[in-house]
């Protein structure tokens, strides 16, 4: 129950934290993260890998096979949205286009997906 209410909560808060950046609000979490080295990145890959570890407690879904490689409903959802929201940046007046920051959101899900796979076949086998 409090795992569902946090995560939910934490999406919530992301949403709207891309809402300000999207009408140009200065946050001062903006300006924490833009003091650090490469902290926009690390954001980005932090943000997302956490977004799609909820997703993935949220709803629970079985995981498709393409090649070696598995993926769920919830991580493409959350990649999905990732590249979107990147891309409407190109859109917006204040925001700005980064490539290095759609890998390093990409790169958090694809982590995410992996380790919660990874705990779902480790409690399966108990």
């Amino acid at each position: 129950m409090w795992t569902k209410s946090i995560c939910i909560a934490f999406i919530c808060f992301i949403v709207w934290v891309i809402a300000a950046a999207n009408s140009g609000a200065n946050l001062i979490l903006f300006q924490l993260v833009a003091g650090l080295p490469y902290g926009d990145k690390l954001g980005h890959f932090v943000i997302f890998l956490l977004i799609t570890i909820c997703a993935e407690l949220l709803l629970k879904s079985r995981r498709w096979n393409f090649g070696r490689m598995q993926i769920s409903a919830p991580s493409i959802l959350v990649a999905s949205f990732v590249i979107l929201e990147e891309f409407s940046q190109l859109f917006i007046d204040n925001r700005t286009f980064d490539w290095l920051d759609l890998i390093a959101s990409l790169v958090g899900v694809i982590i995410a997906s992996w380790l919660t796979h990874k705990r779902t076949m480790e409690t399966r086998h108990l």
